[in-house]
Formats: C-alpha cells, structure tokens, sequence
C-alpha cells in the first residue's frame, strides 16, 4: 500500500484544526437578555390619535432605579451625561419637555431648574406614530458597541411612548449584535418600561 503523502497528512490535520476550531467559536457564541413585563398594576395601554399628539407635555424625571445610577429619562433619549448634571447635589428640580414644531419635528428638552440643558430634536422620519405609541428611533451605530474587547457589530435603540391622563409611559429597548474579535458571535436584548408624571411648572 501506498504511504500518504505528508502534504495529505497536512490537509488532514489542518482541517481537523479548522473543525475544532469552528466547534469551540459555537459554543462561545452567546446572547443574553433582560425583559421586564409591563407593570400589572399600571393602566391598559390606549390606542393614540393618529398624531400621537397627546405626548406632549413637561414631566417631572422619574428617581433613578439605583443609587448612583442615571434618572430614567436620560437612559430612555439617551441624553448626554455631561449635559445632565448627574452628580451635581445643587440641582433641585429635573424635567423633560415633549413638543411638535410647526414642521412636525418632536423635541425632547432636558430640564434643570426651569432651563433646558439638553435636547433631543426627531425629524418626522425618526419617528412613527403607532396604535401602541409613538415609536423613535433614539440611535442606530455600527461599529465597536461593546467596551474593552475589540469587536465590531449594531446596536440599536428605540423607545415607545404614550400618555395616559397624567403619566407618560415610556418602553425602551436596546438591541445590540455584534462579533467579539471579530469572530465570535454576541447578542444582547433589554427591554424596561419608565413612567413620569405630569408637572405644571
């Protein structure tokens, strides 16, 4: 019998490597994520108008879920943290303003004391108006999404929103796929609700 060729036996083994090496990066591929329910003792969800007009209004930010942490409303637009003030202890008062321009542009302002500091401007592009709520789109990147390893992919955030008498109901939802080193696949998925109330300034 003939003996194999070592460039044979080379093929063989780089194969095998190649097989390995593809069952270790399935196992590693992973996804994570983190749904919260919409509240039961909260109210049913309305049907909005066909403008989702009734959004508009100054809310008073809601406390932050954890010490330390940032107020919801900044999580939910995505409001800079520099911007915000976070751990200024002199800051009395955080709201946000919600309101449609004559071009039918939202603009989500970020209040300390009475003055804007911050704000988020949607183009009528940027946004649907859903039965369930008006829909935004609060960021779309592609790129590096995760920190400290090097990895390329999307992340994807929106939120939706409604009013219901004197609450603004908000569900945020941050989608994020991406390849770790480039190779290994990763996803993450959180979806949590928000709420602030009505303030008459």
């Amino acid at each position: 019998m003939k003996p194999r060729s070592s460039g044979h036996l080379h093929v063989r083994t780089t194969m095998r490597h190649l097989a390995i090496a593809i069952s270790i990066l399935t196992l590693c591929s992973c996804s994570s994520s983190s749904i919260q329910q919409y509240p039961s003792d909260w109210p049913s969800q309305p049907v909005m108008s066909n403008d989702c007009s009734e959004v508009t209004g100054r809310y008073a930010e809601a406390k932050p879920t954890a010490l330390g942490a940032a107020p919801p409303g900044v999580w939910a637009f995505m409001f800079p943290h520099s911007q915000v003030r976070l751990n200024d202890n002199t800051v009395k008062l955080r709201e946000m303003s919600v309101y449609f321009d004559v071009e039918k542009s939202l603009h989500i302002d970020y209040l300390i004391d009475g003055s804007a500091v911050s704000s988020k401007i949607f183009t009528p592009s940027e946004y649907v108006c859903e039965k369930a709520g008006l829909r935004l789109s609060i960021n779309k990147r592609t790129g590096e999404v995760f920190d400290k390893v090097p990895n390329r992919g999307t992340l994807t955030i929106t939120a939706i929103m409604f009013r219901v008498k004197d609450y603004l109901y908000v569900k945020s939802t941050w989608d994020t796929k991406a390849l770790i080193f480039y190779i290994i696949s990763d996803a993450a998925f959180s979806e949590w609700w928000s709420r602030f109330s009505v303030h008459q300034p």
